[in-house]
């Protein structure tokens, strides 16, 4: 089992993209999904993931005391 992380297809969410071809790619390279064919720049895929971290973060920070969500 691999120990990279994960990268997920913002728009079918399958986890088939390749990590090391992801890493290597620059933001405004386009990528392809292999499972849906969607083509985006690589920095909508990071900007997902981004959104996705802040919710748990949100989430997370939300149950300590004196944190104020906005």
């Amino acid at each position: 089992m691999s120990d990279l992380p994960v990268t997920k297809c913002p728009h079918c969410g399958k986890t088939s993209i390749e990590f090391p071809a992801f890493f290597e790619a620059e933001l405004d390279d386009q990528l392809t999904c292999p499972s849906c064919g969607r083509l985006a720049l690589k920095r909508e895929f990071v900007a997902d993931a981004v959104d996705k971290v802040m919710e748990i973060a949100k989430d997370i920070f939300g149950k300590v005391p004196g944190f104020r969500r906005k």
